[in-house]
């Protein structure tokens, strides 16, 4: 039986999925004009700290003057502990269906990331 989690575990874990979703959606197509990519490079790092931004300040869920250190966070945990061709995968397999990220290992992975940058306890206010 699973332990049950709080009600800020939820939230913080939500936020982390649609954050996870839109952003993985906009990084690699963001991609796509200068050919389809084979690594972390900078063109998709650029994308990522973008989109990220842009997610986080349409949802509002992380304050705008946190969000910088939130989406760097992100990058960092997501390039060095994702392999570039499991994001690649996860990003096409969410493109046709969002819910797909619950369902994929990477997609937990990146969810618990970004759940754990946008944690009050790693920027406090």
């Amino acid at each position: 039986m699973k332990a049950s989690r709080s009600p800020k575990a939820w939230t913080k874990l939500l936020r982390g999925r649609l954050a996870a979703v839109a952003i993985v959606l906009t990084v690699v197509a963001g991609c796509a004009s200068s050919g389809e990519p084979t690594s972390y490079d900078s063109t998709v790092e650029n994308n990522y700290l973008r989109a990220c931004q842009d997610q986080f300040g349409r949802d509002r869920t992380v304050r705008a003057a946190d969000a910088p250190n939130v989406c760097r966070c992100a990058w960092v945990r997501i390039s060095t502990e994702i392999p570039f061709e499991d994001f690649r995968e996860l990003d096409n397999k969410v493109r046709g269906d969002p819910s797909q990220i619950t369902e994929d290992e990477t997609g937990v992975l990146l969810t618990q990331i970004m759940a754990g940058c946008t944690s009050s306890s790693q920027f406090p206010a």
